[in-house]
């Protein structure tokens, strides 16, 4: 007798955003930020305009982002990995179509392309930030296959990253970037990066931070980036000191909530 798998996840999602809006005051929030790490950072992409419509029938003047924690996971494909195929098979088998934004899977060639944030993001309204590493420790080891000793493959592959994040973040501009070339796999838990200043002097990554940010031998190092596409290429920005506050008060300013300060 043949079984049926059913997969429930665009329920709870809205049931959660929906009993916290009615049961537990956040109707009364000012303002509403959808935050996700690694696979929680793609749901944000799959949802976030949703959850956005949810939240705003519910209380119109809210102000609702998005911040996506290393959840920019390419469509590639390695000689020893294929990511592309497991992660297309893992969207059909979970019917990840039914969470997904209907704006990416209502022109999609196939409904697994937006199992990719190279497709979700450009049609996305709703304010958002990315913070990624052109050296994903995850991705190099699962989209790749390889370990630290592959340098030329691995800066072959984190070239690959910046290109591509930088043409899909260029087409919407409610999608913010703060890339750098760290080798990790999140930021927001990672408290050497969690305590990063940022500021507009230009100045090039210090040897002490490249050594901190745990960069692997002969990687490519490059300032961090900060892009704001509203206003095209706006910034480019560097590492230089230990605060979280202005990387937090950059998120405010992309949101429009109030000014930032920027001391």
């Amino acid at each position: 007798m043949k079984k049926t798998y059913k997969s429930r996840g665009a329920f709870i999602r809205n049931s959660i955003i929906k009993d916290l809006l009615h049961l537990h005051g956040m109707r009364e929030a000012q303002e509403v930020i959808v935050s996700g790490t690694s696979a929680g950072g793609l749901a944000v992409l799959l949802g976030l305009d949703h959850i956005a419509q949810i939240i705003h029938t519910a209380s119109p003047e809210t102000v609702v982002g998005g911040i996506v924690d290393a959840g920019y996971f390419p469509a590639y494909k390695s000689s020893r990995k294929n990511y592309d195929f497991n992660m297309r098979q893992s969207f059909n088998f979970l019917n990840m179509s039914a969470g997904a934004d209907i704006k990416c899977t209502a022109v999609a060639d196939v409904l697994s392309d937006c199992a990719f944030a190279s497709n979700l993001i450009p049609r996305i309204h709703t304010p958002h930030f990315l913070m990624q590493s052109r050296f994903d420790k995850w991705q190099i080891v699962n989209e790749l296959g390889l370990g630290a000793d592959s340098t030329d493959i691995v800066n072959m592959y984190g070239n690959f990253v910046m290109t591509s994040i930088f043409k899909t973040v260029e087409k919407n501009s409610k999608a913010t970037l703060f890339l750098d070339s760290c080798t990790h796999h999140v930021v927001i838990p990672n408290t050497n990066l969690a305590s990063t200043i940022i500021d507009g002097k230009g100045v090039a990554v210090t040897d002490s931070l490249r050594g901190g940010c745990g960069n692997l031998v002969g990687i490519t190092v490059t300032p961090l980036i900060f892009l704001k596409f509203g206003v095209k290429y706006s910034y480019t920005l560097a590492v230089t000191a230990v605060s979280i506050n202005l990387l937090h008060s950059l998120l405010i300013r992309n949101f429009g909530v109030h000014d930032a300060d920027s001391t």
